[in-house]
């Protein structure tokens, strides 16, 4: 499996790092966003494989992940609705 994960059937879909993209994960920004404004619910549109969807998860908040690319819905770690926003 490659570190970057993209599908020449969907190219509007863009693509994502499998294990996650560390440029667009902050858990001190998340955590401050906890912590100050009474967060008990996350929606995560463009889920990938789902990393950060987990950690709020993990934080005890009711997530609802979202992914258009078959791969990422199948290999996520945690459950994740397929739909492609275009359709």
């Amino acid at each position: 499996m490659s570190d970057y994960v993209t599908n020449e059937q969907y190219p509007h879909l863009g693509g994502n790092f499998a294990q996650g993209d560390p440029a667009c994960f902050s858990a001190s920004a998340f955590r401050y966003c906890l912590d100050n404004f009474d967060i008990s619910t996350v929606m995560d549109v463009g889920s990938g494989q789902g990393h950060t969807a987990l950690w709020f998860r993990d934080q005890g908040c009711a997530v609802t992940a979202v992914e258009g690319l078959p791969e990422n819905v199948e290999r996520a770690v945690v459950p994740t609705t397929a739909h492609d926003l275009t359709q």
